[in-house]
């Protein structure tokens, strides 16, 4: 479980600001992890049931809220009077609660519906 969260919130916080280009394709680096969270609740459903699989996907989804509320506040926060980045903090953070809510929307349709697949077919 620990996995699969860490995953889910570095492939959403830290892999979304960076755009790659691999060949032709140019898209966010998260891309390039974000499957893995697929094979840790594929193995989840395995060994430990859809039901389990589910409260796991679910601590997922809070951690990322949560992730996205307090980079909200922090983003909010006035800056120190000497400190001169808060632009290019913004930049990098101040889009986290869009990636997340455009995350947990295609990771619920894209999770659930495999975890439920993957259940179906171990019956």
């Amino acid at each position: 479980m620990a996995a699969f969260v860490t995953v889910l919130l570095c492939s959403n916080l830290i892999g979304a600001e960076k755009v790659i280009t691999v060949g032709p394709i140019t898209c966010g680096a998260g891309i390039l992890f974000f499957p893995i969270s697929y094979f840790f609740n594929d193995i989840l459903t395995e060994v430990y049931g859809y039901a389990r699989s589910r409260k796991v996907v679910w601590a997922g989804f809070t951690a990322l809220i949560f992730a996205s509320v307090m980079a909200s506040v922090v983003v909010n926060l006035p800056p120190a009077s000497g400190w001169v980045h808060q632009h290019s903090f913004e930049v990098v953070f101040g889009q986290t609660p869009r990636v997340v809510i455009a995350s947990i929307t295609a990771f619920f349709c894209g999770e659930l519906s495999n975890s439920y697949v993957l259940a179906k077919m171990k019956v």
